[in-house]
């Protein structure tokens, strides 16, 4: 167990999930979805936060009442089954892989457009092992690190933002929603992208100061910043830069921010979409490996390969992570995929979270009933339902596009289940009243 000193305060786990949502979506994904939703940049941002807030009191309200390290696996084990929670953390893993390689190339290609002898493929290598390096020397380095990338990020885009607003042509804003509803949704869809990783503090709260308290507090600070940065951003974007030339950028910010900021401000900007796609990716580093130990720890991964440990940093789960990753760099598929494999393994698990979320006043209501942080019965269902709906639905828009994604995920969850189908523990109810904590 970790001392209290090597514990992630609310600061940084702010930090975390502030970094890994305002990624690479808000810098890179502006122009894409811009070409989709025209004018109404701004209220696509706003549509795709609702999948987001409604799951959000999935993961704040698990976490208050049961705070553990990989959470993804111990709410669904004691809440529903062990195959299931197995199930859900392992496409979480694979949905943090697909992660961690389209920001690596994303990263690469925004310093591309800026150094274009750089090869992409070679930059994005070096930012995960420059990465892997960092979590090597330890939590606290990552966290730090994590802090300090995300004031960077914030001030960045509030730089941008805020001078922008008196820079905008209203006649930018003209017609809301040029190319039709239908592919105002699938914008929408789009930028559910940008939310994603809201809940990725979950799977570390054994390492929160506080958790019970800290989870929630995190959850809802980052998101409520994140939705107002997000709307903000936009609005200025589309209202500088008419929506068909933003629609073409690769840096959409940036070349926003050309119109009216100084150029070393521009580059300001710039270093801050480099470090909004690093956070994400140091994120996913510094909580993906909890749910590999999380499966340890029950047996269905080799303890005694994923005890080891580099200061406090469990060396072989990062490892794992960072060679697959640098797998999916050099596949050659789009960073279209690699995003379509992050939204469906993100998603699927909050669904399943949203399942358990369920059945905890009933199977759990102890903890329930003394969480510092509690919903009523009635509303809290009527979260889960809209929750789980908007979710789902936002899945099957976001495979659109690439159907393959869904045949991948079958792949993946059939062959880990038959890899390690004897291991996952039985529905013993001794085993389900386990503590969870590290």
């Amino acid at each position: 167990m970790e001392q209290p000193s090597k514990k992630i305060s609310l600061i940084g786990a702010i930090a975390i999930i502030v970094g890994t949502v305002v990624g690479a979506s808000i810098f890179i994904l502006l122009g894409p979805i811009a070409g989709q939703t025209g004018p109404s940049l701004f209220l696509a941002y706003l549509v795709a936060f609702l999948p987001a807030l409604f799951g959000s009191i999935f993961y704040a309200q698990l976490g208050s009442a049961m705070p553990a390290t990989g959470g993804t696996y111990h709410y669904s084990k004691r809440l529903l089954n062990p195959t299931i929670g197995y199930i859900a953390t392992i496409s979480l893993i694979l949905g943090g892989i697909g992660a961690t390689v389209m920001l690596a190339i994303g990263f690469a290609e925004y310093l591309h457009f800026f150094i274009p002898t750089l090869p992409v493929k070679f930059a994005a290598l070096i930012i995960i092992l420059i990465l892997y390096g960092i979590n090597l020397l330890g939590l606290k380095s990552a966290e730090m690190a994590q802090i300090l990338m995300t004031i960077w990020i914030l001030l960045a885009l509030f730089i941008f933002a805020i001078p922008g607003l008196f820079h905008i042509e209203p006649q930018n804003l003209t017609p809301l929603i040029p190319n039709g509803l239908g592919s105002f949704l699938m914008g929408s869809a789009l930028a559910v992208y940008s939310y994603v990783g809201y809940g990725i503090i979950s799977e570390i709260g054994g390492n929160i100061e506080n958790p019970k308290r800290n989870i929630p507090k995190a959850t809802f600070i980052s998101l409520g910043i994140i939705v107002c940065i997000y709307a903000l951003v936009a609005f200025v974007a589309i209202g500088v830069v008419p929506w068909e030339q933003l629609s073409t950028s690769g840096a959409s910010v940036a070349e926003a921010a050309r119109i009216f900021l100084h150029p070393q401000l521009v580059f300001f900007i710039s270093i801050g979409a480099l470090f909004a796609t690093v956070t994400t990716i140091n994120a996913v580093f510094m909580t993906i490996p909890g749910d590999f130990k999380a499966l340890a720890k029950e047996g269905i991964f080799n303890k005694k390969v994923m005890r080891k440990e580099m200061n406090n940093t469990p060396f072989f789960p990062i490892t794992i992570l960072v060679i697959t990753s640098c797998i999916g760099i050099y596949t050659g598929f789009s960073v279209d995929f690699f995003a379509t494999i992050t939204i469906v393994g993100l998603l699927l698990n909050t669904v399943i979270l949203g399942i358990a979320l369920w059945k905890l006043p009933q199977k759990e209501k102890e903890a329930y009933e003394n969480a510092p942080y509690r919903i009523k019965k009635g509303i809290l269902r009527f979260a889960i339902v809209l929750g789980v709906l908007l979710n789902t639905i936002f899945i099957l828009l976001a495979v659109l596009d690439y159907p393959i994604v869904i045949l991948l995920y079958i792949v993946w969850i059939v062959v880990g289940y038959l890899m390690h189908r004897r291991k996952i523990p039985k529905l013993v109810k001794n085993r389900l009243n386990t503590a969870i904590n590290d």
